[in-house]
């Protein structure tokens, strides 16, 4: 078991850049952050706004295209929605982009942020 100051966990969950987007429909395996070659992103953190409600079973989804893993995905609800996933630490493999699937519907605004680190 290691332990880890809380310096050393702050540092983990540092960032450098955020991408930031608003999109008003569905979008389907579209690459938002691309690392430049050979090195990796790790996801940090995950901001998700809805300007109104959605259905139940609805979802964004953050994910590294090549290996498919998940960073993050929030389920919507059927009410406006300010959802953060903070405390999270996902890193993709060198060269991996990051893309983002969603499944609002056409005309269902929403604001995305993702905090992130290359490395």
């Amino acid at each position: 078991m290691s332990i880890y100051s809380q310096t050393a966990i702050a540092n983990r969950k540092d960032f450098t850049n955020t991408f930031t987007a608003e999109y008003d429909g569905d979008q389907t395996a579209v690459d938002i952050i691309t690392p430049s070659a050979g090195a990796s992103i790790k996801v940090t953190g995950i901001y998700l706004s809805t300007e109104g409600a959605t259905s139940a079973g609805q979802k964004v989804r953050v994910y590294f295209g090549t290996s498919n893993d998940t960073a993050g995905t929030i389920y919507c609800t059927n009410a406006v929605q300010n959802t953060s996933i903070g405390d999270v630490i996902v890193e993709g493999a060198p060269d991996e982009p990051v893309k983002l699937t969603t499944n609002l519907g056409i005309g269902k605004n929403y604001y995305i942020a993702v905090n992130y680190r290359e490395e």
